[in-house]
């Protein structure tokens, strides 16, 4: 791996490796991180999947054997006891602590899958990512969080306990998710833990990186914008808010953001 996640970031799409994006992005916070140790424990742990799988061919069975191994065997599970600790994305750590967020163990899930000869790719499912997996008579999802196999009823129940209802299932919430959309959903989990730890830095940081992923979203400049004012640079927060009321006048957050503009108007008007 040469560079870092700017150089990552300008590469096509079809160039882009999910366990090395993830990587230079644990970078971020430990930037001594030796990207090759990682990948070394990757290749043990494909090689003693190798050994633990059957060999006859039934894509269901092997499915259901690799997640005994990844999940049973391994013990690679979600954190539900501390969700929001920033380890959880962080994908050294994952590999380190066996506890991840279903981003990033849905990531291990896919790589080391493709390694032991099984197909399986990220589906990006509102608010809790999952991994689709063709068997040849269909396919099978997996919550990886929970390390389970799971329907379609069980991913409305999913959408139930985290929208109250709100949402009803659509085959668009199963679409595959490409390595692009998958990590700036990483950098997007990350930006929020640090905002809720009101870490603005890096929490900007994060932003930033966001920005090199996925240039001129509008939310970016939204986003900048409201670090900037919790930071007390309001005026310079208010030309990143302005910038995304621009861009996106039409946005469901615009009334919100039109209303901290005004706030932040005003501020400056009696601070002036």
């Amino acid at each position: 791996m040469n560079g870092g996640f700017a150089d990552f970031a300008r590469r096509d799409d079809g160039d882009l490796d999910l366990v090395e994006g993830a990587l230079l992005i644990a970078r971020e916070a430990y930037p001594n991180l030796d990207v090759q140790v990682y990948r070394a424990k990757l290749d043990r742990l494909a090689a003693e999947a190798r050994r633990y799988l059957p060999g006859n061919g039934r894509k269901r069975a092997a499915v259901e054997q690799f997640n005994e191994f990844l999940f049973g065997r391994l013990g690679f599970r979600g954190n539900d006891e501390d969700y929001y600790d920033p380890r959880n994305s962080y994908f050294n750590e994952v590999i380190d602590r066996r506890l991840g967020i279903p981003i990033t163990l849905s990531i291990l899930y896919c790589d080391l899958a493709r390694r032991v000869g099984l197909t399986a790719m990220g589906v990006g499912f509102p608010g809790r990512y999952l991994v689709k997996c063709p068997t040849g008579r269909g396919e099978l999802l997996v919550d990886c969080f929970d390390g389970r196999v799971v329907d379609r009823g069980e991913c409305q129940a999913l959408l139930d306990s985290m929208y109250r209802g709100r949402l009803k299932l659509t085959d668009e919430m199963l679409r595959v998710a490409d390595a692009r959309a998958t990590l700036a959903r990483v950098l997007n989990n990350l930006k929020g833990v640090y905002l809720g730890r009101r870490d603005f830095e890096r929490a900007a940081r994060f932003v930033d990186l966001s920005e090199r992923l996925l240039p001129g979203l509008p939310e970016h400049a939204r986003d900048r914008g409201m670090i900037l004012i919790q930071q007390e640079r309001f005026g310079q927060g208010l030309g990143f808010l302005e910038d995304f009321l621009r861009l996106a006048p039409k946005a469901p957050d615009a009334p919100a953001v039109r209303d901290h503009v005004r706030m932040t108007r005003n501020l400056l008007t009696h601070l002036n």
